[in-house]
């Protein structure tokens, strides 16, 4: 049974790379393997960052458990509920924090959400894909965690954004993250950012989860950087503030800008281990 998965889903890459071949921009997921990484802080500031030069679509695939609006403060007219419920299509949704930053967010806590399946994800990233010549990146916050929509989702992505910190439990989810992109022959870049954590710290963890993935999956992933947690951190956060936008010297917010330029710089690179 679990071949017949495999080759199933194997077919379903093929269908994801044919669809992904038509965005005319990058596609960015951030994701994770446990909550409460910071995930959600470190899509909207890196967003920010890049939309400093670029102009950037960030879409919140967190299913009714959605929070990217309420960092922001924005309670949005529409969200993606309803275009999974028919009653709006993806351009209605955008809503333009600034020039270059828009955003589709998502629903929290609707008692008659639509329960989630592929064909939901194909229909929202075709529709997506029409809107990419617009943008020069599009960017997902996906849930935490291993939901078949995520990992769904995960085929799409040129590149994929590990959130993880020091922390042995977060180390290991990641790794089952890891462990599942290998299974399904996942083709995109892997780049890890361990955060809320020392950078020491954050450099073992990187250093062994990476030593594990080549040892046990041989997968090469790539260290996007360490992110610190201080007071600035969790005083945007409680006052619903981008700490990029309000703190722009923040040393935080130095090293989610120094994670921006490597992607903006075009420092990424394919995958070939798998």
């Amino acid at each position: 049974m679990i071949g017949q998965a495999k080759r199933l889903y194997e077919l379903n890459i093929l269908q994801s790379e044919k669809i992904k071949s038509g965005f005319s921009c990058p596609v960015i997921v951030f994701t994770s393997g446990k909550g409460g990484t910071g995930k959600t802080f470190v899509t909207a500031n890196y967003s920010f960052l890049l939309a400093k030069n670029k102009k950037v679509l960030v879409v919140d695939f967190d299913q009714n458990f959605a929070n990217l609006h309420i960092l922001l403060n924005v309670t949005p007219k529409k969200n993606i509920y309803h275009f999974f419920n028919d009653s709006a299509g993806p351009e209605e949704l955008i809503f333009e924090y600034n020039a270059n930053l828009h955003f589709i967010f998502g629903e929290s806590g609707k008692l008659d959400y639509p329960e989630f399946n592929e064909t939901m994800v194909y229909k929202l990233i075709s529709e997506l894909s029409s809107l990419s010549a617009k943008y020069d990146a599009i960017i997902f916050d996906t849930s935490s965690g291993a939901k078949k929509e995520t990992v769904k989702l995960l085929n799409f992505a040129n590149i994929i954004y590990l959130v993880s910190s020091s922390l042995p439990t977060a180390v290991m989810d990641g790794y089952v993250i890891l462990k599942l992109l290998k299974f399904y022959k996942n083709r995109s870049v892997v780049k890890v950012i361990m955060n809320k954590s020392d950078k020491a710290k954050g450099d073992e963890a990187f250093k062994n989860l990476s030593s594990a993935a080549m040892h046990f999956l041989s997968l090469n992933i790539h260290y996007a950087g360490n992110i610190e947690l201080n007071k600035s951190v969790i005083l945007s956060i409680e006052e619903q503030k981008l700490l990029a936008e309000y703190n722009p010297t923040n040393e935080v917010t130095f090293q989610i800008e120094q994670i921006v330029n490597d992607f903006a710089n075009n420092k990424h690179v394919v995958n070939n281990s798998q």
